[in-house]
């Protein structure tokens, strides 16, 4: 476990929050 796949793993969890929160906005938009 070195620094760089520490962050690589950081980057790719945020990048899948990010795209959830971007479905749910999404979502919240095309039902209203």
């Amino acid at each position: 476990m070195d620094a760089t796949h520490d962050t690589l793993l950081n980057v790719m969890l945020l990048n899948i929050l990010l795209v959830c929160a971007v479905v749910a906005i999404h979502n919240e938009v095309l039902i209203r």
